[in-house]
């Protein structure tokens, strides 16, 4: 019995969490855009400048880190993909390296990816920043969550136009009602646990959220 109350307590804290409606949040943020990506919370900030001179083209520069995986090439074409509704030209992932592979350009280098930006006559882009991924496994519960950062820049200054966060999170299992459903709650959870294809599909999901928050003004 001791262990069914301890497993009920586990149960309710992570999944009660789940059932928190997302929100979307205006937030100000400082001069070095101090954004953190937000459980249940979209936030975003749109600057004045961005209705003033709002971007016609826009390249998707590559996510640094350790070298790229498979996560993070998704999430490019995902924010590629989607930012075709509100960009009238969107450069993608496979043309931007195609493109720099074919003439010389290192897209991690400042000179080089303001010198490539010239070149293709896009004077903005978007910067992603994956900011924590994972899962968390609790017998009867299992959740997986991915956060994501975004800006839209003018290329030439860096001044950032638009910014949003958010962490998207999925989980299944249950709150037990009687130590049988123990058993019923912890094969959906370790079922869900053990899906790694859905990390992709919540990260696609903190993706549209955010970019739901970029004005389209074309």
């Amino acid at each position: 019995m001791k262990l069914f109350q301890i497993v009920c307590a586990v149960s309710v804290t992570l999944g009660l969490g789940a059932c928190i409606p997302t929100q979307v949040k205006p937030v100000e943020t400082d001069a070095q855009g101090a954004m953190q990506a937000n459980d249940r919370t979209v936030q975003f900030h749109v600057s004045e400048a961005y209705y003033q001179n709002a971007p016609d083209c826009a390249i998707i520069k590559p996510i640094i880190g350790n070298g790229p995986t498979e996560l993070t090439r998704f999430v490019e074409k995902s924010v590629a993909r989607q930012l075709t509704g509100k960009v009238e030209r969107v450069i993608t992932p496979l043309r931007r390296d195609r493109l720099a592979r074919k003439n010389g350009y290192d897209l991690s280098t400042p000179a080089d990816f303001k010198s490539f930006a010239r070149t293709q006559r896009c004077a903005y882009h978007v910067t992603i920043e994956l900011q924590g991924s994972g899962d968390q496994y609790a017998v009867i519960w299992s959740d997986k969550h991915v956060g994501v950062k975004m800006e839209l820049l003018k290329t030439r200054t860096d001044e950032v136009l638009w910014r949003g966060a958010h962490v998207a999170r999925r989980g299944d299992g249950g709150v037990p009602l009687s130590p049988l459903s123990i058993l019923a709650n912890a094969a959906k959870a370790a079922s869900f646990s053990a899906d790694t294809g859905l990390v992709y599909s919540i990260a696609n999901d903190a993706v549209r959220r955010i970019l739901t928050t970029l004005p389209d003004i074309r």
